[in-house]
């Protein structure tokens, strides 16, 4: 079995996410460029260019958005069917590593150093107005990935002391702290009830969380690579995980597709480099990823 199609494009892609109409494919690439593809053809329907010096930082499938941040920290986001600005916020001091835009775009989740202290990390929720609406402690070492529940009220993020935390979005109090895993892990996503949360990284096991216990459901078999990307079908039937090499990010890995009632794989590909972005189409039909080539590589998913 092979990838059953591909988009080629002008530049390195880095990031993808189906736009909402399940018709279009957005790809953030390595000019700074977002261009949106139409499935049926694969040609470039239009393109958006981001403000010089900012680089893309959230792409979520399914609501025509592109989150983006520059070196100053400060963030903007776009309106993939206008070109249009939205929200912009200021610079921050330290500056911001990572960000996660939430599901109904009501607030935006960013992880910066904390003040006086490099190696601590502080996560800060925004209104799109700019009001910082609360801050908590993030761990040591940085944050390696956000996960936003599908009904915006819970923020998870996984941080370089190999810890998960999960806050209420909305005050900011510690759900859960999550200190069993080994590693640090470089992905995660809930599932589309928000009833599990799937996480992947150092030890390149994919572990399956319930959110209301927050107590390990399942270990998935485990790639031959480090998990640097994943997502869920639409369904939750499935789960759709990515590698990449310790070695280079230029040595091909897999990209593996489980089923999440057994855990069983269902599906092995070969991608050429390291996977960076995982998105499944709204109707649960294609899966897309992108891994560091001119091109998308689409799969069709299970039915």
């Amino acid at each position: 079995m092979a990838i059953d199609r591909t988009i080629a494009c002008e530049a390195t892609v880095h990031a993808v996410a189906f736009c909402g109409d399940n018709l279009s494919l957005a790809g953030a690439c390595s000019d700074h460029k977002v261009r949106v593809w139409e499935m049926a053809k694969g040609s470039v329907s239009r393109t958006v260019t981001l403000d010089e010096g900012y680089r893309v930082a959230d792409m979520p499938s399914g609501r025509d958005l592109v989150a983006a941040m520059n070196r100053e920290g400060q963030i903007k986001t776009w309106n993939l069917q206008t070109g249009k600005v939205g929200i912009t916020l200021p610079g921050s001091t330290p500056q911001t590593s990572d960000l996660a835009i939430s599901p109904d775009r009501r607030y935006l989740v960013t992880s910066n150093g904390a003040a006086g202290n490099g190696s601590e990390e502080t996560i800060h929720v925004w209104e799109t107005d700019a009001r910082e609406r609360v801050a908590m402690p993030g761990g040591i070492g940085g944050t390696a990935a956000f996960a936003i529940s599908p009904d915006n009220s819970t923020i998870v993020a996984s941080s370089y002391d190999a810890n998960v935390r999960a806050w209420n979005a909305r005050n900011g109090e510690l759900l859960a702290l999550i200190e069993q895993l080994p590693v640090a892990m470089f992905a995660m996503g809930f599932s589309p009830d928000g009833a599990r949360l799937a996480t992947g990284g150092a030890d390149r096991v994919v572990y399956l969380w319930d959110t209301k216990t927050w107590k390990l459901l399942r270990k998935f078999a485990p790639h031959r690579e480090m998990i640097s990307a994943l997502a869920f079908s639409p369904s939750g039937k499935h789960l759709l995980t990515g590698g990449f090499n310790v070695i280079t990010v230029k040595h091909p890995v897999d990209v593996i597709l489980h089923e999440v009632a057994s855990g069983k794989i269902v599906r092995t590909e070969t991608a050429a480099h390291q996977v960076s972005s995982i998105a499944i189409s709204p109707d649960g039909k294609w899966a897309a990823f992108a891994d560091g080539q001119k091109s998308v590589s689409l799969l069709k998913m299970p039915v």
